[in-house]
């Protein structure tokens, strides 16, 4: 990888990749410096794989904003799941935090207001 990052003159194709490889490069072999971290992502695609064939037989979004929408709430939705957070409630608390502050909640403050209720 590295013979590619100092590559003599590339072409502005091969420029392009090495600025994106550059950018991406602290993630890019996370599995070799971390053992343990599959070097693939079937898991996340076996996560959405369900909801893919759902929307499949559903027939889809009717919109481009419809299908924006549901790929954030399957994603909200996948992530809750894999940190054991009840979605609906993070929706609810979500929705809340929105009308009073105009911005969203984010799961890792949801966590933390959690975790701070818990010890209280």
């Amino acid at each position: 990888m590295e013979e590619l990052l100092r590559w003599p003159n590339p072409d502005n194709i091969l420029q392009s990749i090495i600025d994106k490889i550059r950018r991406q490069q602290p993630r890019i072999l996370t599995f070799v410096r971390h053992p343990g971290v599959p070097c693939h992502n079937n898991f996340a695609e076996y996560l959405i794989r369900i909801e893919v064939l759902k929307r499949k037989i559903s027939g889809g979004s009717k919109s481009e904003e419809g299908a924006k929408a549901y790929a954030v709430l399957l994603s909200i939705s996948t992530t809750c799941k894999l940190r054991k957070i009840p979605f609906l409630r993070f929706i609810r608390e979500s929705l809340k935090h929105y009308i009073r502050t105009g911005k969203p909640l984010l799961l890792k403050e949801f966590v933390e207001v959690e975790t701070l209720k818990k010890t209280v």
